[in-house]
């Protein structure tokens, strides 16, 4: 059983149960003039590099995914753990989508929502597991899942 997005289109081999969506922010440094306002649509951090955590060998799907999904337009810089991508950050060298039911008080940086097309974007999430395990116990406890990802998600 894994809990994860939902990149490709889902297979018959695999059940898949949508558990939530939780919203993007974009991570920028605190001095940045952008965290004066409410909120970022992409197209405001166009000229901007996006910084993703990937591990090596992955950084062209995870390219493909940012600007096929969030609409990402500039560069991309590649970090290999959150504490790397969180310097660049804050050293000014990008902004990084991140995914939080509530966005966190982060020293020397500010999160704002991402919107595209005037719309809050979101990252849908799933549980998913092989239909030749798909047992009743698992589906209840998949069911629970839900409920505790729904119930976090709201706030």
């Amino acid at each position: 059983m894994v809990i994860n997005d939902l990149r490709r289109n889902s297979s018959g081999a695999y059940v898949n149960r949508p558990l939530g969506a939780m919203p993007f922010y974009a991570a920028l440094a605190a001095e940045s003039p952008l965290t004066q306002l409410p909120a970022l649509n992409m197209e405001e951090l166009k000229n901007m590099s996006c910084i993703l955590v990937s591990p090596k060998g992955e950084e062209a799907s995870e390219e493909l995914f940012f600007r096929e999904y969030l609409g990402v337009q500039g560069d991309f810089l590649f970090a290999e753990s959150v504490e790397e991508s969180n310097l660049l950050v804050v050293a000014g060298h990008g902004y990084a989508p991140s995914v939080f039911r509530k966005a966190p008080a982060g020293q020397g940086i500010s999160y704002l929502p991402l919107f595209r097309n005037r719309k809050a974007v979101c990252r849908p999430y799933y549980m998913f597991w092989r239909t030749d395990n798909a047992k009743a116990y698992i589906e209840d406890f998949a069911a629970l899942v839900k409920a505790q990802f729904s119930s976090e998600t709201r706030g």
